[in-house]
């Protein structure tokens, strides 16, 4: 269901999109699209993954389940590719993959992919935090302007959190408590095991060998992405004038945009360009009709690349000779019957 509603999402936005661009002057940009600027926003955008690709590898040495950091690159990319068809499947692919080829144990891949996204979750929470706190003005005026309210009041959103945080402490009493009971069931005791793996895998961070080069990997992630959109804002005669600020702001934005289920922030990113540059361009002569154009025009390079690049990755890892049978391979599965 989840698919289906991020597949259904992308397509209604994408419509809504295409019918409201301006198709002569995106003709018109096209056509003096500085292909240089181009090539290396696709150039940065590459650079992120290798750099999450090496990442990643690091977490997987820490959880005792080594893999290559060209293979752990592929996988990837492979993810980057499937999330471009099936929103948040890649996620799944990117680890399932080298279950074949590297013997991954599948709580390790799960484990450390936890980590990496919560990771993401933090550093991603912190730019749109220093973006809030630097554009609150401008921001609470874009809400004023598109009639966003508080949906609750604010005593009914302090009950609302009490009534959580009630629910989660009864569920922790309830686990505690008949915690030996539940594992009298098979299932229970095979769940209870993978979840513990799974969160031995989360943990392992802190066995990191060299916790300053993930730090840079991960801050470069970041970086790259910003670069990307910076040098993509220079490839169209529109925007070639905006700065590495504005680009910052447009990486928030597109990062707000992929929290929705769409395939590969097909839709969701266009959409939010144009409330960005609502929000932004005023001061340059631009509105909510430029961003539309600029995001269409700046996000399908990526996810053609993604896509291609995707493809590449499973086909580097398809031809691996795998380090024992598929057969034994897939009986890792057990851990989850």
């Amino acid at each position: 269901m989840q698919y289906t509603l991020g597949i259904g999402l992308a397509v209604g936005l994408l419509t809504y999109a295409l019918m409201e661009l301006d198709w002569e002057q995106a003709v018109k940009e096209m056509q003096g699209v500085n292909w240089l600027m181009l090539l290396l926003s696709l150039v940065a955008g590459l650079t992120s993954h290798v750099l999450r690709g090496y990442r990643w590898s690091m977490l997987l040495k820490a959880a005792q389940s080594p893999v290559p950091p060209s293979n752990a690159f592929a996988a990837t990319l492979l993810g980057y590719g499937v999330n471009n068809i099936v929103p948040r499947l890649g996620e799944v692919a990117r680890f399932g993959i080298l279950v074949r080829t590297d013997n991954l144990k599948i709580a390790a891949g799960a484990g450390t992919v936890v980590t990496e996204r919560s990771i993401d979750m933090l550093t991603a929470l912190l730019m749109v935090g220093f973006m809030f706190l630097f554009e609150m003005d401008t921001l609470l005026n874009l809400f004023a302007e598109q009639g966003l309210k508080q949906p609750l009041s604010g005593v009914a959103s302090t009950w609302l959190l009490v009534l959580l945080v009630l629910v989660g402490l009864l569920g922790l009493y309830v686990f505690y408590r008949y915690h030996q009971f539940f594992l009298r069931f098979k299932l229970y005791e095979k769940v209870y095991g993978f979840v513990r793996q799974v969160l031995e895998a989360v943990l392992s961070i802190r066995h990191l060998e060299r916790a300053g080069l993930f730090v840079f990997y991960s801050i470069g992630i970041w970086a790259m992405y910003v670069t990307m959109w910076y040098f993509m804002l220079q490839a169209f005669p529109l925007t070639a004038g905006l700065n590495f600020y504005f680009a910052f702001l447009l990486t928030n934005f597109g990062t707000l945009a992929m929290l929705l289920p769409a395939p590969g922030g097909a839709g969701t990113f266009q959409i939010a360009s144009a409330y960005m540059f609502m929000a932004f361009g005023a001061p340059y002569g631009m509105g909510y009709e430029d961003g539309l154009l600029l995001g269409t025009l700046a996000h399908l390079p990526h996810y053609v690349l993604n896509t291609l690049v995707g493809g590449l990755g499973y086909l580097y890892l398809l031809f691996k000779t795998p380090k024992r049978p598929y057969s034994e391979a897939e009986a890792a599965l057990d851990d989850l019957d």
